[in-house]
């Protein structure tokens, strides 16, 4: 602000009440007089002009702040849908063993990893975040809900993936796609009933004529079946995935640990580049 020096002059200086308000989460009071403006929601205006920002996908790890010349983005979308029940636990142990071996690769620092869940809600429950600082003790797979949203998870997954994507080739980083879907097919809820918002996005990446047909040779989606075979295809053929996208696997704890093993396989992949297009 400005205020009136010892000599009359104009000089610059720091409203402390001011910069406290701009500091706290509280409204601050102050004693000094100043001229202002008043309008009703004034102050709770100020605070959430100062709150934190909430991102529409998961607190994603600053993409100015990264320091690598190639990122490998890995998007988990994981089914926690009532039928994920019998299964939950030896999922949640071999993602967590999976993060673990993960960090002691050669390629560990290019990995940056997103967890998507989806009952009849699609909740990220992180932003994408560098491989190497994730607790892998936080990450548990519950069941929730009594409905599947299969489709809009995947939909709001790739919007996701390619956002973040598009910021961090901004800052002039190589960057590589991956998406894996775990689910049984069976979906039953949500804005997109057939798959049709998943086909939009990947008839775009799909198309020449479109700018982001610069990612195909980079983008990779993998969808692994677990449960009864017929329903899960329908949703693959449904999202317009090729048939090798589709693994599939029983839903035990040592099918599991195959299925990490391939993520494993498919990151390493698209960090070389010789991944094969999936759609």
């Amino acid at each position: 602000t400005e205020a009136k020096g010892e000599d009359g002059g104009v000089r610059y200086a720091v409203d402390f009440d001011q910069l406290k308000q701009e500091l706290s989460e509280s409204i601050v009071e102050g004693s000094q007089e100043r001229y202002h403006l008043n309008w009703p929601g004034k102050r709770e205006a100020l605070l959430t002009a100062n709150a934190p920002i909430a991102y529409k996908y998961g607190n994603n790890f600053d993409p100015n702040s990264v320091d690598a010349e190639r990122v490998v983005l890995l998007s988990l979308v994981v089914d926690c849908s009532p039928s994920i029940r019998i299964f939950e636990d030896d999922f949640t142990r071999a993602l967590r063993e999976y993060i673990e071996k993960e960090k002691s690769r050669h390629i560990a620092e290019e990995i940056m990893v997103q967890l998507v869940t989806f009952a009849g809600d699609v909740r990220f429950e992180t932003g994408f975040q560098p491989l190497l600082s994730i607790d892998p003790t936080t990450i548990s797979i519950k069941n929730r809900g009594q409905s599947t949203a299969g489709y809009d998870a995947m939909k709001e997954a790739l919007d996701s993936i390619i956002s973040y994507g598009e910021q961090l080739e901004r800052c002039n980083t190589d960057v590589r796609y991956t998406v894996v879907l775990v689910t049984d097919g069976e979906f039953n809820d949500g804005k997109d009933d057939d798959g049709r918002t998943v086909r939009v996005i990947l008839d775009k990446i799909n198309n020449v004529n479109n700018p982001m047909s610069e990612k195909k040779s980079k983008f990779s989606i993998f969808m692994y079946g677990v449960g009864n075979e017929p329903t899960f295809k329908a949703a693959q053929a449904n999202m317009g995935l090729k048939p090798h996208a589709l693994l599939t696997y029983g839903a035990t704890g040592n099918d599991f640990d195959k299925m990490m093993d391939n993520v494993s396989a498919s990151v390493s992949k698209s960090s070389s580049g010789t991944a094969v297009p999936t759609f």
